[in-house]
């Protein structure tokens, strides 16, 4: 069964190698007890350790039933340890943290045979602790036993698994003489099944209970005594008098007399008197010797199972209940950790969509202008920023990004609006009027009276713009360029906002210009003035960058704007010089205009010359001039001035006059796509659409709240690397502290570890538990974050509105998706903090984390 050959053990110390064993050959065949005797620091102890699997050697062979321990797997040796073999310690090593009962059912849980069930097991474990003397111990705790009953419970422990061979490393070394012999005794029983091999110190108790005896000495086996026992199953009867007490008969076995006369002596007194009579040995009548009928035969098929889960969890549960303080702090700074990694998500990628959404959601303002910034280094290598409200790339751009049935509006601004030639008070005037273009038909606006326009020279008037020109419905309201007709007054909250108060006290609200231009200094027209009758409109047209005279000079150029307007308003007799133009691309001049930029001279004869308008859309501006019409692209091989005009008519005020066809063209993109800005109007089922379509191009919406959100969110792009550092030190400081943790934690269970690998249970289970427990401390400090971030976010929105008056709202909510990327990143790190600690815990020996 166990047979060693050449056995050597060295341990290497500051002294050089020590032999702990040398060349042992034993071997053991039969059931019985064997008693390994010697000194101290003979290699007794790691004799045993060898043979049980819990220490490697270095040179010769342990078999155990034939399989060579030195070549056997680590997994062999788990299966060898939980199926063979079982040990007692001189320091019982038992799982504190457990109860007598499941200390015995560890052992069970990681075997599996046929008909195993619960009641299978309970009576296994109740066989076997009354086998052992601790019946109805079940549920005490290990450190309400005294040392002989956890002794006791070691025993049953080893018991319990039915193995081939028990191992007993000096189990009465911490016993009292009349409690050792009760544990020898025991083995002594015990032994008459299994092989049973103890280490003593202790001549006496290993000649009188050993089946067989190896002396060792310095490393080497010296002697092996087997010893005939026949005698121990003798029974002596005897009478037993003290002083003048009634005699009391005793029937004692062999094994029985030491102890007996033991207690005897050390309760008599000095002045007592012992008398013992009629003593006579007797064979046991058959049948009185106890021979314990197992439940389970020993050689009933059993396979290794892995611990289950509920263990794992209790005993991670338990080893962190042994380090209260450590698990406090760990769980504080991790908590701290994972609310910095949050923020510094949170703010690195910024989810400036859903708080706009989520802005507009609750507010859901009228109307929402667009905008587009654009940058360009100019040729004195400055940056130049324009913004875009308007022209053909904007609104291509917004036509493609936005849903199909957006509703768009344009708008003018800072228009100058007076009554009419039919009103009383001529002087009534107001001023920075927006006047906005609305679809025909199914525009929302609640009207106080009058109706929709339905012609092209009727408009709505806010009521606070009524109320400044104390005009009515019907009434006529001019902005110089052309008559107005009040079919309807919108009805507007401007009492209930105190406009006219906050206006003379200037109010300092963010929103104040905003509602003026879009809620409360509104004229309403119907869209199809702009892009139907103003087109047809004989007025003139200022276009900005079309100074042809200025068109080398990118300052002067972009600083420009001229005065356009039709060629057939010239007759020959308001020319100065030269003659009207005949092909598309010749114009007329003003003199004024020519004069003013030494391009023409009376005294000298007008010679027709060619000019040509700077490219707005060249690659360097990166679209920044595209709100600007540009006339190189309709006159693409330049113009040919072939005539000057004198401006002294009222009909003729214009710097420049192109062909009919051509200004038609002109006029009808300018009024397209260049005299008003665009805004949109959402209903509230599509806000999300909207803000999410705009947001995968460069337009922003021109609201002041959502302006603080892209400027909050262009601020974090900013600090991104500062953000992603912090996000760095995080995650090492998450690292660290979870490493750091688990090394504590694995110290403090180091000789758990070691039982529970002697025991059979495998690294890989013992891996879980660690797993389990940094899973716990995750979990943990990812709860307690949580309240953690939100006071965070709270102090960081509260300080953010401070001083808001309105439409207040959060900068930061919570995200879903960075919070469960910091799951995963702890998780991660948990993963990696676990490595270096398993990785040193696995190059252990059983025995070394025992020690």
């Amino acid at each position: 069964m166990i047979r060693t050959e050449q056995l050597t053990k060295k341990y290497k110390t500051l002294s050089g190698e020590v032999l702990a064993t040398d060349n042992v050959n034993l071997h053991i065949s039969c059931n019985g007890l064997y008693m390994i005797l010697g000194k101290s620091g003979c290699g007794k102890t790691t004799l045993l350790n060898i043979l049980s699997g819990l220490d490697r050697f270095d040179e010769g062979h342990v078999y155990i039933d034939g399989s060579d321990l030195n070549r056997c797997s680590e997994k062999e040796l788990d299966q060898y340890r939980n199926l063979k073999m079982g040990i007692v310690f001189q320091e019982y090593n038992l799982i504190s943290e457990l109860t007598v009962f499941d200390n015995l059912r560890i052992v069970l849980e990681i075997q599996e045979w046929a008909e195993k069930d619960e009641a299978a097991v309970r009576t296994l474990i109740q066989e076997m602790l009354s086998k052992v003397g601790l019946t109805g111990y079940e549920t005490r705790h290990i450190y309400e036993l005294s040392g002989g009953e956890r002794q006791r419970v070691a025993i049953a422990r080893t018991l319990v698994k039915q193995p081939n061979i028990i191992f007993a490393d000096e189990p009465t070394g911490n016993l009292d003489s009349k409690t050792a012999a009760s544990v020898f005794e025991l083995l002594s029983e015990i032994a008459k099944e299994y092989v049973v091999v103890v280490v003593t110190h202790d001549r006496d108790a290993a000649f009188r209970y050993g089946d067989t005896v190896i002396e060792m000495e310095n490393g080497s086996v010296r002697e092996i005594q087997h010893q005939d026992k026949t005698e121990q199953f003798a029974v002596f009867r005897l009478t037993c008098q003290k002083n003048a007490e009634q005699p009391e008969e005793v029937e004692l076995k062999y094994v029985q007399l030491g102890s007996f006369f033991a207690e005897l002596l050390s309760n008599a007194g000095t002045e007592d008197s012992v008398r013992l009579s009629g003593i006579r040995k007797e064979k046991p009548v058959s049948g009185t010797e106890e021979h314990p009928q197992k439940s389970l035969n020993r050689r009933t098929p059993k396979t290794v199972r892995n611990l289950p889960t509920g263990y794992h969890v209790r005993l991670a549960a338990s080893f962190l209940t042994k380090k209260k303080l450590i698990l406090f702090l760990t769980v504080c700074v991790l908590s701290i950790a994972f609310a910095l990694l949050f923020g510094a998500l949170t703010t690195t990628f910024y989810q400036r969509d859903k708080t706009m959404i989520l802005y507009l959601q609750k507010y859901r303002p009228e109307v929402l202008p667009v905008f587009a910034e654009k940058t360009y280094q100019d040729s004195f290598y400055q940056t130049q920023t324009e913004t875009l409200t308007k022209g053909e790339y904007l609104s291509d751009l917004l036509a493609r990004a936005l849903p199909s049935d957006s509703v768009r509006l344009e708008a003018i601004y800072d228009c100058f609006f007076f009554k009419g030639s039919l009103c009383e008070d001529e002087e009534a005037h107001i001023s920075d009027v927006t006047l906005m273009f609305i679809p025909d038909e199914g525009y929302p606006l609640t009207l106080s009276d009058g109706a929709f326009p339905v012609k092209n020279d009727e408009c709505l008037i806010t009521d606070y713009i009524a109320s400044e020109l104390d005009v009515r419905v019907g009434d006529c309201i001019t902005d110089m360029s052309q008559d107005y007709h009040v079919s309807g007054i919108v009805k507007t909250d401007y009492i209930e906002y105190q406009l006219k108060s906050k206006m003379m006290y200037g109010d300092d609200s963010l929103y104040l210009d905003y509602y003026l231009n879009y809620r409360y200094l509104v004229v309403y027209c119907r869209s199809e003035l702009l892009h139907g009758e103003m087109k047809k409109s004989s007025r003139s047209i200022r276009l900005p960058m079309t100074d042809f005279s200025a068109a080398d000079k990118e300052r002067s150029y972009r600083e420009s704007a001229v005065l356009y307007d039709n060629a057939g308003k010239v007759s020959n007799s308001d020319l100065v010089a030269g003659s009207m133009p005949q092909a598309a691309n010749e114009v007329l001049v003003s003199e004024y205009f020519l004069s003013s930029r030494n391009l023409y001279d009376k005294s000298q004869e007008f010679k027709p010359f060619s000019a040509h308008y700077s490219d707005l859309s060249k690659s360097s501006y990166h679209e920044s001039l595209s709100g600007y019409l540009d006339l190189s692209k309709q006159f693409p091989n330049g113009i040919r001035i072939v005539g000057v005009v004198l401006n002294d008519s009222e009909k003729l005020d214009a710097d420049v006059y192109l062909m009919s066809d051509v200004w038609k063209q002109i006029a009808q993109q300018y009024y397209d796509y260049y005299t008003a800005s665009f805004l949109y109007h959402t209903e509230p089922n599509n806000i999300s659409a909207y803000v999410r379509a705009l947001s995968g191009t460069d337009v922003r919406i021109e609201e002041p709240a959502l302006l603080q959100i892209y400027n909050f969110a262009d601020g974090m792009k900013g600090l991104r690397a500062f953000l992603l550092a912090l996000l760095v030190i995080t995650l090492l400081l998450s690292g660290f502290v979870l490493t750091n943790f688990i090394q504590i934690s694995i110290r403090g269970n180091k000789r758990n570890i070691g039982v529970l690998r002697a025991l059979g249970i495998s690294m890989k289970d013992v891996t879980r538990l660690f797993i389990l427990e940094t899973w716990f401390v995750f979990a943990f400090a990812a709860f307690f974050s949580v309240p953690l971030i939100m006071a965070i976010q709270r102090i960081a929105n509260r300080i953010f509105t401070n001083g808001m008056t309105e439409k207040t709202y959060q900068i930061i909510n919570w995200n879903w998706t960075a919070f469960l990327i910091v799951l995963a990143v702890g998780a991660a790190v948990g993963f990696f903090a676990l490595q270096i600690p398993l990785r040193q815990l696995r190059r252990s020996k059983p025995i070394e984390l025992i020690r």
